[in-house]
């Protein structure tokens, strides 16, 4: 191979490399200079595991979670958290309630209460018993808006105490 073609394969690899790092660094300027959103831009969250906190059902609605526990002796709990599965305190809601359907049996409805700590709703209900309870409806609301119900499916795996 000649000279001179061993010192042009060497300019366009220099030049090659020269454009690479330009655009690498323009890229990464433009990323820099970009302005943060401003107004009615909601911040980015990273969303959360759908892992049960507390044993339960895990359930969600726009922006929030909310975890359904039912105890074998009728402690029934439905423990709400944000996006991100982080924790939000029973004042979160205005007022929650469940209905626990059984076959051949009537609904049950419980009106829930802050627990004493106010960390999330407690109801005590009927034991559940050997008729497996098959569906929760929760139904709840913000201070404000109007409530709204959320059925869910019970698997069918038994029942132990939390």
């Amino acid at each position: 191979m000649s000279t001179k073609v061993r010192t042009r394969r060497a300019v366009v690899g220099l030049a090659s490399a020269l454009l690479l790092m330009m655009v690498s660094a323009c890229a990464k300027e433009d990323a820099e200079s970009r302005p943060e959103p401003r107004g009615n831009t909601p911040p980015a969250v990273v969303h959360g595991s759908h892992d049960p906190a507390h044993g339960g059902i895990i359930s969600m609605t726009a922006d929030l979670h909310f975890e359904t526990v039912l105890h074998s002796a009728g402690r029934h709990e439905v423990h709400f958290s944000d996006g991100a599965r982080q924790p939000l305190p029973a004042s979160t809601l205005a007022a929650v309630s469940m209905t626990l359907e059984r076959p051949g049996a009537q609904q049950e409805r419980l009106d829930l209460d802050p627990d004493a700590r106010g960390a999330f709703w407690v109801a005590e209900g009927r034991p559940l018993g050997k008729v497996p309870v098959t569906k929760v409806v929760v139904t709840f609301n913000r201070p404000g808006e109007v409530p709204t119900s959320f059925p869910i499916a019970v698997p069918d795996h038994g029942h132990h105490e939390h």
